[in-house]
């Protein structure tokens, strides 16, 4: 049998020993690498080992130091090792990144912010720098641990905590300044699990109109995370504490119509334990239909909540805010009106007629009927009694613009307001003119407002006996 061939020269990165590399600007690093074999070593920085001269080069060795330059400039670099002798050649490479910001610090064992241990646990915990830096643990705002300079990654380790609640925080420092980070750390004398009981309502059965505002609050025995979770969707909860509790609330801040469950979960080291609500959610008496009440939805008489929700539709979100005049012009502006050139911004925004009625979309192109010709008036007397100022919708059935017999006003339950009418299109008095300006829509900026012109299309004045004349 004839001899096996040579081996190549193995590099081995020595210090650092990983190739992957962070400092800050201005470091002094010193770049070591062995060899398995007597070689000649050469190093080279920024370059091509194929193409270019070494920055250091040194016979018959098996190990090889190279301080690279003081670089005052963010940049990445590459430090490459060659290793050549008659068997062949070796190469290995450490990739170098200078950066100016200061450091960030990621928990990396436990990863989770919130953790949980018996006394007398042993517990260890782990951070990591995205620069070399000295890391400092604290306990409760104590130093307990300090590294060496230039570290990436350093870990603490206690079992001797006393039960209750701690901090443990981990400060990377380095010429760029200080990053940080911190656990907090629930160490337990129980070892039973967590009991939840229903704090309020105390009752399992709860009953709601739609749309209606409820809080659940659920207490805990013992510190625990508590999360909250909608008709047994537990990989979505809808709320979670912030940090370990023994109360916890969640709100939902607009009933869904059906029947619900809700679900309080409270968890530390020692187990789970939850308890839940019966949440019956009905529709309230006399709610309308949009589509059963005509172009004017005079049925509806004052619409009194909206909110604002996903695009296309899909549903509102968030709490319900009062409806005034102007949002109850502009919701009727969308339903009868030439509203469609601003579906995007209507078919985010969301009615209801009252609490405990469904709620509507603003503008559903699958549900739109009409394409009036709506505008936006403003009504202002100001010393008209009980009356400052109103806004209505203005129907221009066709004609002149400029004469008053050519328009049709609605707003609330009156679908034909004419002067005079409470509350809607009050006369004017003996030192004021009542005015009805009427505005084009430009524009639907969300779901409270509209945007107009500066000037109206054209201007009404009603004087004290019901005369009307262009202004």
């Amino acid at each position: 049998m004839g001899n096996p061939p040579p081996t190549p020269p193995v590099v081995t990165l020595v210090n650092p020993s990983g190739s992957d590399l962070c400092d800050p600007v201005s470091t002094l690093r010193t770049f070591t690498a062995s060899c398995d074999q007597v070689a000649t070593m050469s190093v080279y920085l920024d370059t091509d080992p194929g193409s270019s001269s070494p920055v250091l080069e040194i016979t018959n060795v098996q190990q090889i130091s190279y301080t690279a330059p003081q670089y005052s400039t963010e940049g990445n670099h590459q430090i490459s090792v060659v290793a050549a002798n008659g068997n062949g050649t070796g190469i290995n490479y450490w990739f170098w990144n200078l950066v100016e910001s200061p450091p960030v610090v990621t928990r990396v064992d436990p990863e989770e912010q919130n953790v949980s241990d018996n006394v007398g646990t042993q517990r260890t915990f782990t951070a990591l720098c995205d620069q070399s830096a000295t890391m400092t643990f604290e306990l409760d705002g104590t130093p307990v641990f300090q590294s060496s300079p230039g570290i990436q990654s350093a870990s603490y380790t206690n079992s001797s905590a006393s039960a209750g609640m701690h901090e443990v925080g981990v400060i990377a420092s380095n010429s760029n300044g200080n990053g940080s980070n911190h656990w907090n750390w629930l160490v337990l004398s129980t070892t039973y699990p967590p009991v939840v009981t229903r704090y309020n309502p105390e009752s399992q059965t709860v009953n709601d109109l739609v749309g209606s505002s409820r809080t659940f609050i659920a207490a805990v025995d013992q510190p625990a995370i508590v999360r909250f979770y909608l008709d047994y969707d537990f990989d979505n909860p809808v709320f979670e504490s912030d940090g370990f509790v023994e109360l916890a609330s969640y709100t939902n801040e607009s009933a869904p119509l059906g029947t619900h469950t809700v679900t309080a979960r409270a968890e530390n080291t020692n187990g789970t334990g939850s308890i839940w609500w019966d949440w019956d959610v009905s529709q309230a008496a006399g709610c309308h239909v949009p589509s059963n009440c005509g172009p004017y939805l005079e049925d509806l008489w004052w619409i009194q909540y909206y909110r604002c929700g996903s695009p296309n539709c899909v549903g509102g979100s968030g709490s319900w805010n009062e409806a005034v005049c102007l949002q109850n012009a502009i919701i009727r502006y969308a339903w009868a009106g030439k509203s469609t050139s601003y579906v995007d911004k209507l078919s985010c925004c969301y009615w209801m007629e009252k609490l405990g009625c469904p709620e509507y979309c603003y503008l559903d192109l699958n549900t739109k009927i009409y394409e009036l010709d709506v505008y936006i008036a403003a009504v202002l007397n100001s010393t008209a009694p009980d009356f400052e100022a109103h806004a209505i919708c203005a129907e221009h059935l066709g004609g002149d613009m400029e004469d008053w017999n050519n328009w049709r006003f609605f707003q609330y339950s009156n679908s034909n307001i004419q002067p005079g009418d409470p509350g809607q299109m009050p006369l004017g008095t003996s030192t004021e003119n009542t005015r009805v300006q009427i505005y084009v829509v430009t524009g639907i900026p969300d779901c409270a407002h509209y945007s107009r012109p500066e000037n109206p299309e054209v201007t009404f004045l009603i004087d004290e006996t019901g005369d009307v004349t262009l202004g």
